[in-house]
């Protein structure tokens, strides 16, 4: 399964080896450490996903949206796409999703 959402709610986004592993790599989240793929993966139909940064002062504007943004402000609004958007996050408590669109920078 490509881009698994792991429990901790984050996309898989990377392939690694937990403490006293021995077997192949697999499905990781470098941002909370987490190896355990959730049990039941959800359905995105129909959800949005927002810019961490969404409505605060961008950066780069490494971002196609950001870039055209006079006032510096990111408005990125995505479908919800686990394996399209960068460190992407599963919400289901909120009503947007979140991932990251380089409007601070790739560095």
């Amino acid at each position: 399964m490509e881009h698994p959402i792991m429990k901790c709610g984050h996309a898989a986004n990377s392939m690694g080896k937990p403490a006293h592993y021995t077997g192949d790599p697999i499905p990781a989240c470098v941002i909370c450490e987490c190896f355990e793929v959730a049990e039941i993966q959800p359905d995105f139909t129909g959800r949005k996903a927002r810019c961490s940064y969404y409505g605060k002062s961008t950066r780069k504007n490494e971002c196609d949206v950001c870039s055209k943004n006079e006032d510096r402000i990111c408005r990125c609004e995505r479908d919800s796409d686990p394996k399209r958007l960068a460190f992407f996050g599963r919400r289901p408590d909120k009503e947007f999703d979140e991932f990251y669109c380089g409007c601070q920078s790739w560095n």
